[in-house]
């Protein structure tokens, strides 16, 4: 397969960064806004790494929601299935990092042109697609936007096409036990996962069981590089040299090269080092959506 048709269904945002250590709340300057939303920067990059991108989700019909969907568009994303929701803003979310490189997150998305999502909004986009790729953090954001993630996967998967997640768990997600077992029922079908060393522990149990069904399993190890089990066989890449500025978006980069990889037949072992690639040139970058010499 040249080029896959990978579909993304969730939220666009844009992001506001705190520029030094602090908590939200506290006075400080901001950086922003850049384009965000986790599945949106999996589109992206998906994109960016030669894939057709199909990018289901609603913006508000403001200044935000254009800045959005010009990027994604310029980087050659499909933003034909994005619907500006009239009245409705586009949906924001403040980060600061502390002192001990941990995150803090305020979101306002729900109640925002994100949860205003409809499965009317999927055209035929499941039937097009080779591959769903479906972040953990769309589960948890509205039961709207669950449903119709939800509603994809099927479709999808009657279409013969594959699944990828990311599992993307917030700091408060084990609280919305409706989302995560959401998440464990999508993760239980997934010909694709990936998850974070942070969040592996959490899902050891769904994580063991894809593999031993078979299903390929990433853990990123962050300046670590990563491990990936394909067809029974571990493959690790070690990390890259790069100054952190900015990790918030490194591992929805990630994911959204490696299952383009993958569902174009690369390597694992290739296709787990152009995703760490990826990665270690968006933390080098202010933006969730920026990068420091990648693609080149």
């Amino acid at each position: 397969m040249q080029r896959p048709t990978v579909l993304v269904v969730g939220e666009a945002l844009v992001e506001f960064v705190r520029e030094g250590p602090g908590e939200l709340g506290e006075p400080g300057r901001y950086r922003g806004p850049f384009p965000s939303g986790a599945p949106a920067i999996a589109a992206d990059a998906a994109a960016l790494a030669g894939a057709e991108v199909l990018f289901v989700s609603t913006v508000g019909d403001d200044a935000f929601g254009r800045l959005v969907v010009d990027r994604l568009g310029r980087d050659g994303v499909d933003v034909g299935p994005v619907r500006a929701v009239p009245g409705a803003t586009t949906g924001t979310a403040f980060v600061a990092y502390r002192a001990d490189g941990s995150r803090s997150f305020v979101f306002h998305a729900a109640d925002a042109a994100p949860g205003r999502l409809t499965v009317e909004d999927l055209g035929d986009a499941p039937e097009r697609a080779d591959v769903l790729h479906v972040s953990g953090a769309s589960l948890a954001l509205s039961s709207a936007m669950a449903g119709v993630i939800l509603v994809a996967t099927e479709r999808v998967r009657a279409a013969g096409g594959c699944l990828s997640v990311e599992a993307n768990l917030r700091p408060d997600a084990g609280g919305n036990e409706l989302a995560m077992q959401q998440l464990r029922d999508v993760m239980s079908r997934a010909d694709t996962i990936v998850a974070s060393a942070d969040e592996a522990p959490a899902l050891a149990d769904e994580l063991a069981a894809a593999r031993a069904r078979g299903a390929t399993v990433c853990v990123t190890l962050g300046p670590d590089g990563a491990t990936l089990v394909a067809d029974g066989t571990e493959h690790r890449v070690r990390g890259l040299a790069s100054h952190a500025v900015d990790p918030t978006g490194a591992g929805d980069t990630f994911a959204g090269v490696l299952i383009t990889a993958l569902t174009r037949g690369d390597d694992p072992e290739q296709a787990l080092a152009a995703a760490n690639a990826a990665g270690a040139a968006h933390v080098a970058a202010w933006g969730p959506m920026e990068r420091a010499g990648w693609p080149s």
